[in-house]
C-alpha cells in the first residue's frame, strides 16, 4: 500500500509500486525482457515507465482495454497523435500529441477519442495528464480483472 503515499507527489513511482506489488512476476524469455528500441525511444517518461513495467509484468498488456505494446500513429482533427491504448474492439482509444507539442514536454495531456474512423470523431480531453492517467487506468483495469472485481458493496464504518 506504500504506492498510495506517492499518488500526489510522484504518480510514476506510485504506478511502479502498485504494479510490482499487485501483479505477480512471470517467467520471461530473454526476448520478452529486451525492450523494443528505435522510434519510441523518446516516449514521455510515464509511458516509457509503463512499457518498462509491462516487460516485467506482462499482465499489463492483457487488460480488457489494453495499453498497446507498440503505440500507433494517427492523424485527425486534433493533429498528429500517438495512440497508446484502445478499448477492446469498441472503436475508442487514448492518445497524446505526437510528436510532442512542446519539446521536452514530460507529462502531456491525454485525449479520449470515440469512433475515430468517422470524419468528425468525438474527442474528450481527459482530466489527468499522462502520468496520473496511466495510474488511474491501471487501477481501474486491475479492479476489472480481479476476482469479484475487487469491490465491495458495504464499507466498514468506524465504531
Amino acid at each position: 500500500m506504500e504506492w498510495v503515499g506517492h499518488v500526489d507527489t510522484n504518480p510514476i513511482k506510485a504506478l511502479e509500486s502498485f504494479v510490482l506489488g499487485w501483479f505477480p512476476a512471470e517467467k520471461l524469455t530473454s526476448a520478452e525482457m529486451d525492450g523494443s528500441a528505435g522510434e519510441w525511444d523518446n516516449l514521455p517518461e510515464a509511458l516509457a515507465a509503463f512499457q518498462r513495467l509491462a516487460r516485467l509484468r506482462p499482465a499489463l498488456h492483457r487488460f480488457h482495454d489494453p495499453v498497446l505494446e507498440e503505440p500507433k500513429r494517427a492523424s485527425g482533427p486534433l493533429g498528429d497523435r500517438l495512440i497508446f491504448a484502445v478499448s477492446d474492439g469498441a472503436g475508442m482509444g487514448w492518445s497524446i500529441p505526437w510528436p510532442p507539442e512542446e519539446p521536452g514536454q514530460a507529462d502531456p495531456r491525454v485525449w479520449f477519442t470515440e469512433d475515430p474512423y468517422t470524419e468528425e470523431p468525438e474527442t474528450i480531453l481527459e482530466e489527468e495528464p499522462l502520468s496520473r492517467f496511466l495510474l488511474q487506468f491501471t487501477l481501474f483495469e486491475a479492479i476489472q480483472a480481479a476476482p469479484y472485481r475487487a469491490w465491495t458493496y458495504c464499507m466498514p464504518t468506524a465504531p
